[in-house]
């Protein structure tokens, strides 16, 4: 959901005298809010963009206008930043049926890449690796970007698959997702 229907759904809720009968969100807090999101990034921890990539058009960035709304994507470039989102982690995920095969790691690699060109396609985002740079990133009015690995079975029991994952980018990675190898 876009951080203006957060907060304009936290005005409808009484949370800043929003006129609650009509559902109408007061504009000053609104306006207030985006102020403060112009100072201090939104940081979004989770979105599926990089796996509608490659479930969509097998990771063909060129079939989207990243720069126009995308009705059949999870984001876009201008609801980005309609949302004032100031940071964002895409996730790497691939199902944990992956594990009966052995293409876990395979499968991440091919997801860690079309997220990386999408990345580096766009001049509104910038890959982030620390604080710092999120900061530096957002006060330069682009979005950074972060990758986290949504489930540890991706590495395939190896510490160098998981080293390479922190040099692609990845900054957490969660020990399960949905399942494990027993599951889809």
């Amino acid at each position: 959901m876009a951080v203006s229907a957060v907060l304009a759904n936290c005005a409808f809720a009484g949370l800043g005298g929003a006129n609650e009968d009509a559902l109408t969100p007061d504009p000053k807090l609104l306006e207030r809010a985006k102020a403060l999101l112009n100072k201090a990034p939104f940081i979004d921890t989770h979105n599926d963009l990089p796996s509608m990539f490659l479930e969509t058009k097998a990771g063909d960035l060129t079939s989207f206008d990243m720069s126009k709304v995308q009705p059949t994507l999870c984001a876009d470039i201008p609801r980005l930043r309609e949302g004032c989102v100031g940071a964002q982690y895409w996730s790497v995920f691939v199902e944990s049926g992956t594990q009966k095969t052995h293409t876990s790691l395979h499968e991440a690699l091919r997801e860690f890449d079309v997220v990386l060109r999408f990345i580096h396609s766009r001049t509104e985002l910038e890959q982030a690796r620390t604080a710092g740079d999120i900061e530096r990133i957002h006060q330069a009015g682009r979005i950074a970007c972060l990758l986290g690995v949504e489930g540890g079975h991706m590495i395939e029991n190896s510490p160098a698959a998981l080293r390479t994952f922190h040099e692609l980018g990845a900054r957490y990675m969660t020990l399960t997702h949905w399942g494990d190898a027993s599951a889809g």
